[in-house]
């Protein structure tokens, strides 16, 4: 399967933590799926400049990416990172493709009104929290890691910790 890595990243295409992933997997293709940054001409650009040097991008709505996943019109021969702001993006993009995973990296989400600081870099709603919880018995881990360089760590038990899931 050429999807190597599913990242929840509120940030999408940025600096060095995109660059390490791209780096860290051989990824030479990177699909933004949001449907307000696809819909956006001058957003969908900006996240094309901001790609490293020599990756495809592709900027989808979910719908999109969820056909392009299920038809595999994609070339078999590449390395994909898909990025998504959102764990509940994250599941119907999964659940809707048939898309078959053993893992989603969990990296950044703001803190904004309504959500809890889980780690640093990363706050939660209840939507979240059941999108999590539903990947979690669909067999996925969730691996919170914001560098590949950096340690991996299990999100659902970062999330059973903050009394956010039952133990």
């Amino acid at each position: 399967m050429p999807i190597k890595l599913i990242r929840i990243d509120d940030r999408y295409i940025h600096g060095q933590v995109t660059v390490g992933w791209v780096n860290a997997y051989g990824i030479n293709e990177i699909w933004v799926v949001d449907d307000t940054i696809a819909s956006n001409p001058i957003l969908k650009q900006l996240q094309i400049a901001l790609a490293p040097p020599n990756t495809k991008v592709e900027v989808l709505k979910v719908s999109e990416a969820i056909e392009k996943i299920r038809n595999r019109n994609f070339d078999e021969r590449s390395n994909i990172m898909i990025i998504v702001a959102k764990a509940t993006t994250c599941l119907k993009l999964i659940k809707e493709s048939n898309l078959r995973i053993d893992w989603v990296n969990v990296g950044q989400s703001a803190w904004k009104e309504g959500k809890v600081l889980v780690v640093k870099s990363f706050a939660v709603d209840m939507d979240d929290v059941k999108a999590f919880e539903e990947m979690v018995r669909m067999g996925i881990r969730l691996v919170y890691q914001m560098l590949p360089s950096e340690k991996a760590q299990d999100f659902y038990e970062l999330l059973k910790s903050k009394g956010l899931v039952k133990a």
